[in-house]
């Protein structure tokens, strides 16, 4: 499994495992955190926020994960004031109920409102294409509901989704995968967040 914080500004600084990571000055105001959404699939996220953004994130990563990983991930970029979370889509339909990861992910954007930062949650991406099982997309329905409900959430399926499928992503703005969006749809949530 990678694992990997990443500034982007520069050429960057890219961390494989456990080590120590090089600042960089001014900090930029956006941690984006979470699982292969956030990352992205050869295009990251973080490049929608130029100069402005730093990625600490698993591919694979579970929701209990991000909240083992999240203090940690806080501290190391303690000047950030917004941080774009994107977690649960990796956990759903597996042990956990959709309530038992409702309550962690409540106790993850807590944590980070606490310390004073702004935290949108994306929701679960227009992933309707994507070769899973039926059960797997059931439960994403349901997680997409769940995501709905906290203040400052991002609908990822109304964002990118396409107008007759909001499920299926939109003509430009899904990768091959059919579950990351591409370049396109990561500028898209990044103005979104943003409002530029």
């Amino acid at each position: 499994m990678k694992s990997w914080i990443k500034y982007v500004a520069g050429g960057g600084v890219l961390l494989l495992g456990v080590g120590l990571l090089r600042r960089r000055a001014p900090c930029p105001p956006f941690l984006v955190m979470g699982d292969s959404i956030a990352v992205g699939v050869g295009r990251e996220l973080e490049e929608a926020f130029p100069d402005r953004a730093w990625t600490a994130a698993h591919v694979g990563e579970g929701i209990r994960e991000t909240r083992r990983l999240l203090e940690q991930r806080l501290a190391i970029v303690p000047e950030a004031k917004t941080v774009v979370l994107s977690t649960g889509t990796n956990s759903i339909g597996l042990a956990a109920t959709t309530e038992e990861l409702l309550e962690i992910l409540a106790d993850i954007v807590e944590t980070i409102r606490s310390t004073g930062r702004r935290v949108v949650v994306l929701g679960p991406p227009p992933a309707g294409e994507y070769d899973a099982p039926a059960t797997w997309h059931q439960a994403l329905d349901a997680w997409a509901l769940v995501v709905s409900t906290f203040r400052d959430s991002l609908d990822l399926w109304a964002l990118l989704g396409d107008s007759a499928q909001p499920r299926v992503f939109a003509p430009g703005f899904g990768s091959p995968d059919g579950l990351h969006p591409n370049r396109r749809g990561y500028a898209k949530i990044a103005q979104a967040i943003t409002g530029k």
